[in-house]
């Protein structure tokens, strides 16, 4: 009897793919709908989940958006990925605060790396190569970020740590009149953003707050690639407008408007520079709960929030 061919992920039959991706969240499916082309199309023939209004989570506490003492690092819907003082993760449900305690920071393996704790909230990262031990890097809990995925009908999940630093640069550049205007002024806090709209096209957004003395506000620019230049090293091309959609940078998605849930199109909707790189050492990281409007660049705080000075916020969709 002949053995079945192993063909990779793309190769996945339809049937087994919709049912897979008919179990994902919202955020969840457009991820995996830009994994490869087949994917792309069977995504299209796909039953979704119905869309739920992003929630946004207020921090008054220092450090980062913590739950009752924790540090948070990423999320899937209502499950958020967390690591305590003693580098404990827990994976918490939000709304009810159930909890699944995992392993250890630096118990976690990942390839030739490993993670040692070389003091409270501190650690360092070591390259393990041909049986040496090389000191790569050393972090702080404020420099992880986390990616988790959740079943919530099996309680199955997935997840990934990552640590961030200043190192991180996008491979192409945006253009150089831009860059001028961008720096006329001494910018306080600066953020780069990648965002997956649900076209698949890769969206960039540079973000620059300044001093208030300036009399200048914060400002936004979207970028994406040239289609006829796709050369790595390539200057990236002005987005005038998101269409029928809004940006939120926190999620790194585009969802569609709605204004019944107060989703205004053309829009994005922005927290704070840092969610994704740390900047710290640069700048300093600016909390702007507001909505920037791309068609009349404006830009719109929420005013129910005025009198709430929050150490942090984040928008995320729940489950």
């Amino acid at each position: 009897m002949e053995a079945p061919s192993s063909g990779g992920w793309s190769e996945l039959p339809v049937d087994i793919l919709r049912y897979l991706l008919e179990r994902l969240s919202f955020f969840d499916f457009h991820r995996a709908a830009i994994v490869c082309s087949n994917w792309y199309l069977c995504s299209k023939q796909t039953l979704r989940l119905k869309f739920r209004s992003p929630l946004l989570m207020l921090c008054p506490e220092e450090g980062g958006c913590r739950l009752s003492g924790y540090q948070f690092l990423g999320n899937s819907g209502k499950w958020f990925l967390v690591v305590d003082s003693r580098s404990d993760l827990y994976i918490i449900d939000v709304f009810s605060h159930k909890r699944m305690l995992l392993p250890r920071l630096e118990t976690l393996k990942g390839g030739p790396h490993e993670i040692q704790g070389v003091g409270e909230n501190e650690f360092k990262e070591n390259l393990i190569k041909r049986c040496t031990l090389f000191a790569w890097d050393h972090f702080t809990i404020k420099d992880l970020r986390g990616l988790l995925w959740v079943d919530d009908k099996s309680g199955d999940y997935v997840l990934g740590v990552l640590m961030v630093s200043v190192n991180h640069k996008f491979p192409m550049s945006i253009p150089i009149a831009d860059e001028r205007a961008m720096y006329a002024y001494k910018p306080i806090s600066v953020g780069e953003h990648i965002v997956v709209p649900t076209s698949g096209e890769p969206l960039f957004l540079y973000t620059r707050a300044y001093e208030p003395t300036s009399g200048r506000p914060r400002i936004f620019r979207l970028y994406k690639r040239d289609a006829k230049d796709l050369e790595p090293n390539t200057f990236l091309v002005e987005v005038d407008s998101l269409g029928d959609v809004a940006l939120f940078v926190d999620l790194g998605i585009t969802v569609p408007a709605d204004r019944t849930l107060g989703i205004e199109p053309n829009s994005i909707y922005f927290t704070r520079d840092d969610r994704l790189f740390n900047h710290t050492k640069r700048s300093t990281p600016c909390i702007d709960v507001c909505v920037y409007n791309l068609a009349t660049k404006t830009i719109k705080p929420f005013a129910s929030l005025s009198n709430f000075k929050p150490n942090d916020a984040m928008w995320f969709l729940p489950s």
